[in-house]
């Protein structure tokens, strides 16, 4: 006789949340990131400069 377990994963503290809540910004987070590193790469691949340097060129961090 086959007996099916189910796994439910509860984060330990005072009110038991599932694991899958928490952990889903992270995830969003590092396909936001994945996203914004592609997206420099392919610039960059393309032979222009990446947003981000220009922004830095115009902040000019030497006065600070």
């Amino acid at each position: 006789m086959d007996m099916m377990w189910i796994s439910i994963l509860l984060a330990f503290a005072i009110i038991p949340v599932p694991l899958w809540i928490p952990q889903l910004p992270v995830a969003i987070g590092m396909i936001a990131l994945n996203l914004a590193i592609l997206d420099a790469l392919i610039t960059v691949l393309r032979g222009k400069k990446p947003t981000y340097s220009e922004q830095e060129d115009a902040l000019s961090l030497e006065e600070i």
